[in-house]
């Protein structure tokens, strides 16, 4: 128990709360690092806007984003898709155009249907380690109870198929 407390006290652990800047001080308790606040866009209401991150709830449109030439997005929210986990397309362009999946936690926390969820989360957390494909856990929170520390995050990764490492590294 030592061992893994002196852990979590050395890891620097940053959250991409891209949704609530105004948790900065619980997040800060919580352990986490000081971390920059990211836009997203939601696709198609603006397919060109100077985001961070991109989100849609049609896969093609994130294949579309991907591929064009002066993407400037970091980030893919997949979770908004239906069938995110199924098809290897949006796998394949965020490999070769070297973008991460974000994986935002309140998404799976307040899912009416969250065995369903962490089903095709596993499922796809396997294809992005198969392929190499990095990904991010952030909290998207909206108030302080989406909030978890990076020790409850890991255990969340755990029960999605992650061992500690994996789990360690989507949060650093």
């Amino acid at each position: 128990l030592r061992s893994y407390t002196n852990f979590y006290k050395m890891k620097q652990f940053i959250d991409l709360n891209i949704s609530n800047a105004s948790l900065r001080q619980k997040a800060l308790s919580l352990g986490y690092f000081e971390a920059p606040n990211l836009q997203v866009a939601t696709l198609p209401s603006h397919p060109n806007a100077n985001a961070e991150v991109i989100e849609s709830t049609n896969v093609e449109l994130l294949i579309s984003a991907c591929k064009r030439r002066n993407s400037n997005f970091a980030f893919i929210n997949p979770l908004l898709c239906n069938d995110f986990y199924k098809g290897t397309a949006l796998l394949e362009i965020a490999r070769e155009k070297q973008k991460v999946f974000e994986i935002p936690l309140r998404f799976l926390l307040r899912s009416p249907n969250k065995s369903k969820l962490m089903f095709q989360l596993r499922i796809f957390l396997k294809n992005c380690l198969k392929r190499k494909i990095p990904f991010i856990f952030t909290s998207r929170a909206l108030s302080e109870f989406d909030l978890k520390s990076p020790r409850e995050i890991i255990a969340i990764a755990a029960a999605l198929g992650l061992n500690h490492e994996q789990a360690t590294a989507a949060l650093s």
